[in-house]
């Protein structure tokens, strides 16, 4: 198995802060390699475009992708359209034929010195990337990780002074993590962490992205997140928001659904176990 590392790219890289902000948007796709031009004009050129939407989620953005072992993120306090470092980050991604690709920006005003969605971490021998919109309950995270498996995988962000310091988001990424090692496979292990959750009375605010650089999962509770695939050029791209795009046919993922998106298929959709 070839061992997974991380570039950080552009020379100018920024690591911003971050909290458990309620409002981001994000823009997700896995393919076996992306369009330059598809790329560029849906991340940078259209009027809907992630760039775009910056005028309103000014508290930084980030574009992450994976290119073979490598996962490769760059990130900004700044809005994409005051910081010409997004344009280049997207051309990178395009340059680099990246095949799974995240850009996701920041509404609020961050109070956690180190890092936005998405998270990574290593686990396994891959390279996890994880993003949250909402607010969960961090003592029960807590208490459902538990004490000897968070010892053994801890929080990497907002230490100062655990676990007050620790994000909630940061939390649900190693819970998510610990059901699909649990589990020994990653469509089980989330259903099973999800289900969990659901019996503990914590249903709101649970909508997340999760990738290995190989599968991407999406969940959808509560804020809506819509999907579109392109047949022509076998694209399925998901977002947290609807482009006013008269050339794209856009669904909503159904409630309480985890959707799989891998290179080049249409989304597929699963109910939780009942």
């Amino acid at each position: 198995m070839k061992k997974a590392y991380t570039i950080f790219f552009l020379a100018l890289f920024i690591i911003i802060p971050s909290s458990r902000a309620s409002a981001s948007r994000f823009w997700l796709t896995n393919v076996k390699r992306v369009s330059p031009q598809v790329l560029n004009e849906r991340l940078v050129n259209s009027p809907n475009s992630l760039k775009n939407m910056g005028r309103d989620y000014t508290n930084g953005w980030s574009i992450a992708f994976y290119n073979g072992a490598a996962t490769l993120i760059a990130r900004s306090s700044k809005s994409p359209l005051e910081d010409k470092q997004f344009d280049q980050a997207v051309q990178y991604a395009a340059d680099n034929r990246a095949n799974l690709i995240i850009g996701h920006l920041e509404e609020s005003a961050p109070s956690c010195p180190e890092g936005v969605d998405p998270y990574q971490r290593f686990q396994n021998g891959k390279s996890w990337l994880f993003g949250h919109t909402g607010s969960l309950n961090k003592d029960l995270l807590i208490k459902l990780i538990g004490e000897e498996y968070l010892k053994a995988n801890p929080p990497l962000l907002c230490g100062d002074h655990p676990p007050d310091s620790w994000m909630e988001s940061e939390l649900y990424f190693i819970y998510l993590l610990k059901y699909v090692e649990q589990a020994g496979d990653l469509h089980a292990g989330l259903d099973a962490a999800l289900q969990e959750l659901h019996a503990q009375g914590q249903i709101e605010h649970l909508n997340f992205y999760l990738t290995d650089g190989n599968d991407l999962w999406v969940f959808r509770k509560g804020t809506s997140i819509y999907y579109t695939y392109d047949k022509k050029g076998r694209m399925s791209i998901v977002a947290s928001d609807k482009p006013a795009d008269q050339e794209t046919h856009w669904k909503e993922i159904p409630e309480d659904q985890l959707t799989l998106v891998r290179p080049s298929k249409k989304p597929q959709f699963f109910d939780l176990a009942k």
